[in-house]
């Protein structure tokens, strides 16, 4: 087995074995003691005892199935999409069962580093913000903590590209109508980059908003891009090749 198939099959059995049957002890197998998670829940200890107490504590309330709907990996970075159907059947923080389901519960992460010989999932340590899909569906970008933007090839599940945004943590990305441009933007910065996915070059970088862009998208003819961020949205249109400002609104 290869280093990606192993770091491919560690991130599988952690969604189908642990996550699927509340099988904890596979913890000691797949994460690491030392473990930190970046989005904790409130009140759940640090480490791998908290996620075993976590997986306890959903387990308990929920009947949960897990689907698997994709699998990908470049290296020792692995992307997952899943989707899990729960019934409420138990109390889960204050709220008594209901019987109800819920579905459709997603997650894009990138989980597996690996150490020494054996693979340990590092949950949280450069997980996945954003997924686009291109227009046609042939093309995943994928992009979130360590600021490098994955292109995938999704017919035959490898990597096309890496584009290496100028900072760190991208938060958003959205494809153009014609699917030959790409705008990522930046958590911290603000920035948006524009790329142009037949050079992989940056063509364009926007300073459109004080802090964090928590979503871009193209309009219809690929010439103005809208973005957004809590409170306030602005429109850029791109005129003459030059981008401008055009217009915001409050939120």
């Amino acid at each position: 087995m290869t280093e990606v198939e192993r770091n491919k099959e560690t991130v599988r059995r952690w969604i189908e074995e642990v996550w699927g049957t509340g099988n904890a002890e596979l913890m000691d197998e797949l994460l690491d003691a030392s473990i930190v998670d970046h989005n904790p829940i409130p009140g759940v200890p640090p480490g791998r005892e908290g996620n075993k107490s976590l997986l306890q504590m959903f387990h308990a309330a929920f009947d949960i199935a897990m689907k698997l709907d994709l699998l990908l990996a470049d290296g020792d970075y692995v992307v997952d999409c899943w989707t899990a159907s729960m019934t409420h059947k138990g109390e889960f923080m204050g709220i008594p069962a209901t019987g109800k389901q819920v579905r459709k519960l997603t997650e894009r992460e990138m989980a597996v580093k690996v150490i020494g010989k054996q693979s340990k999932q590092k949950r949280g340590q450069h997980h996945v913000r954003t997924l686009s899909y291109s227009p046609d569906g042939k093309t995943l970008a994928s992009a979130g903590g360590d600021g490098v933007v994955r292109l995938w090839d999704l017919p035959s599940g490898k990597p096309q590209r890496r584009l290496l945004a100028p900072r760190a943590w991208v938060n958003t990305l959205a494809f153009s109508p014609d699917g030959k441009t790409l705008a990522s933007a930046d958590y911290s910065s603000a920035a948006v980059n524009v790329w142009d996915l037949a050079t992989g070059q940056s063509v364009r970088q926007l300073q459109v908003h004080e802090y964090q862009i928590a979503a871009v998208a193209f309009s219809p003819d690929g010439k103005t891009l809208a973005t957004g961020r809590p409170g306030l949205a602005a429109v850029i249109r791109f005129a003459c090749g030059t981008p401008r400002p055009v217009r915001r609104f409050a939120a």
